[in-house]
């Protein structure tokens, strides 16, 4: 089972409805502080999370936005045109392929790659920025208006 598009809306630093294509790659989050990358990995976690515990979406929604509507939500499309949806009225994320998934805690981040405290986290961050524009496919999103847009790099 892959991850074929993520839909992100008005949860944490997005503002608006963001559909991320992952077309079932790898996936590699480069970009500023503020920009995004770790609301991009907290929905992830919090919709795997949701398979096997209650997440208050309305607590995770966009703290800016104070239009009263009640629209934060993440949606992932799997393999097979599978969409699970988890929101502040629905949540459809409880089924043993995300519950399976969400034991497997596959998510890396820039301390699981720091395998050694005294790594320098800018220069290793750096060589994985330079890397990526070698190895992957580029896209950027602008989550945030205040900050440079996070950058999503995609295996081919």
């Amino acid at each position: 089972m892959k991850i074929q598009n993520i839909i992100i809306n008005k949860y944490k630093a997005f503002t608006k409805e963001e559909r991320i294509p992952i077309e079932g790659k790898n996936v590699f989050v480069y970009g500023e502080n503020g920009s995004g990358k770790s609301s991009f990995y907290y929905a992830l976690k919090d919709f795997f999370q949701s398979s096997v515990e209650s997440i208050d979406m309305s607590a995770l929604r966009n703290f800016t936005i104070n239009d009263g509507n009640s629209d934060c939500s993440i949606e992932v499309e799997f393999d097979g045109n599978i969409k699970n949806i988890l929101n502040e009225t629905t949540k459809n994320t409880n089924t043993p392929s995300i519950t399976d998934a969400n034991r497997l805690k596959s998510f890396l981040t820039y301390k699981h790659l720091s395998i050694h405290k005294k790594i320098n986290i800018i220069f290793c961050s750096n060589i994985l920025y330079y890397l990526s524009q070698i190895i992957f496919q580029c896209f950027k999103i602008n989550v945030s208006t205040q900050r440079q847009p996070v950058v999503f790099y995609k295996s081919p």
